[in-house]
């Protein structure tokens, strides 16, 4: 279960990765519109020397740069967790919050064998779970396996009897609560 999750993580990002592609790709034609239209044959009194192109170019190259690695990085960092951290047992209740916009799954970990009202629990907010019965684990107290980032001390991988449950990168999608 361990390997398909993996892979679905590694799908996603390059997915997410192609479209970040196309992002610089849309940037590098806004910069050949802004400074020689006539590469990719268009005329040049419409395009050449309007500061908008030289603007929507730079934008877009240096977020696409950016998203491009940043993307990268934190799904190598979830696989190396996953391989070389030992994992703390926990108990993880899955909780969600809907809108008419989105839908966001949150894991609540609590320590084993703690009393829930003395306990700070961890929240993390997830990548969206592909896990088809992910709505009937909802709520439920389920047994799992937590790996933490030894730079952070943060959840980051979460292992349970359905697969795995990744973090979401980010100052904000991990926090403790009371």
């Amino acid at each position: 279960m361990k390997d398909r999750d993996v892979r679905k993580l590694r799908r996603h990002t390059i997915f997410v990765r192609s479209v970040i592609i196309l992002v610089l790709l849309f940037g590098i034609i806004s910069l050949i519109l802004y400074f020689d239209p006539s590469l990719i044959n268009t005329p040049e009194e419409q395009y050449k020397g309007i500061l908008i192109w030289l603007v929507v170019g730079i934008v877009f190259i240096g977020f696409g740069v950016f998203s491009f690695f940043f993307i990268g990085r934190w799904s190598r960092r979830l696989v190396w967790l996953l391989d070389n951290v030992v994992p703390v047992p926990m108990n993880l209740v899955l909780k969600v919050e809907e809108d008419s916009e989105n839908t966001q799954y949150y894991a609540h970990l609590i320590p084993l064998g703690k009393d829930i009202r003395n306990q700070k629990i961890w929240r993390i907010a997830l990548w969206a779970p592909s896990h088809e019965n992910i709505k009937t684990n909802i709520g439920r107290d389920i047994k799992a396996q937590v790996y933490f980032d030894p730079k952070s001390g943060r959840p980051a991988v979460i292992e349970s009897e359905f697969g795995l449950l990744w973090a979401m990168a980010g100052s904000g999608a991990v926090e403790k609560q009371d």
